[in-house]
């Protein structure tokens, strides 16, 4: 009687679900942190090469700077909808902030274009759109074997993606010439 009366009472029932989720939620993160079907430096090297034939099967569409406090890095944006239509909202200045360790996230004003594959495939240096967000990261970690989130792909950091690591702040991200 008392666990029913208990959960008859939707402000408890709310507060002990919202417990569970973020309990399943934080232990799946774990899981996930420690998976590992082979050596992480093999790993690394394949994901890296899939995203260089990633690169090399899309064209680029435009090639961007990306000033975080003093530093300036670039990187080049692949020809799909979602590359192009974060193209149109340049130049911009956006909050980055961490998350898990992975990217540094960054809040767009408005919805892109979703309509390229979505995948949880991430290697180093890519910038990818998060759909729901709407949010644009950019990837400074390789630590876990996928996101935990579906994205879309729209570009790859050329180098410097270091910066990313310990840098929080805004970020400036407009058009550059091309190589």
């Amino acid at each position: 009687m008392k666990g029913k009366q208990l959960f008859s009472n939707p402000a408890i029932t709310a507060f002990l679900m919202s417990g569970f989720s973020i309990s399943v939620f934080l232990s799946c993160l774990g899981c996930a942190a420690k998976i590992q079907t082979q050596n992480p430096a093999e790993l690394s090297n394949e994901k890296n090469l899939a995203v260089k034939a990633q690169s090399d099967a899309h064209d680029t569409t435009a090639r961007i700077s990306i000033k975080a406090g003093d530093k300036i890095i670039y990187a080049n944006l692949f020809d799909n909808n979602t590359a192009k239509s974060f193209i149109k909202l340049l130049p911009i200045t956006l909050n980055a902030f961490d998350r898990i360790g992975l990217v540094k996230s960054t809040v767009l004003p408005q919805r892109i274009s979703d309509e390229g594959k979505r995948t949880r495939d991430y290697v180093k240096g890519a910038i990818f759109y998060w759909p729901e967000g709407p949010e644009v990261a950019f990837c400074y970690s390789d630590h876990l074997p996928k996101t935990v989130v579906d994205i879309i792909h729209i570009g790859l950091i050329e180098s410097g993606v270091e910066v990313f690591e310990k840098y929080s702040g805004e970020i400036y991200i407009a058009l550059a010439e091309n190589k």
